[in-house]
């Protein structure tokens, strides 16, 4: 189901537009040219919102993370 959704998501060329996940979907998912993490709320505890937003700078280009409280 993760790869249905993905592919739906996706241009021809397979790169990633846009994706809206929980974060138990999210963590099965490499995105390698993420480059804006938003949060619609806080993370449930503090040591998560480290590890979702790191996913944006993975291949070190310019990227941010934009929490909404």
């Amino acid at each position: 189901m993760k790869d249905k959704t993905l592919a739906s998501f996706s241009d021809a060329h397979g790169k990633l537009c846009i994706a809206l996940a929980t974060t138990a979907f999210g963590m099965g998912v490499d995105c390698c040219e993420l480059r804006v993490i938003y949060h619609w709320r806080a993370p449930s505890n503090l040591e998560q919102y480290p590890q979702e937003t790191g996913q944006a700078w993975r291949d070190t280009f310019p990227s941010r993370a934009v929490l909404e409280i």
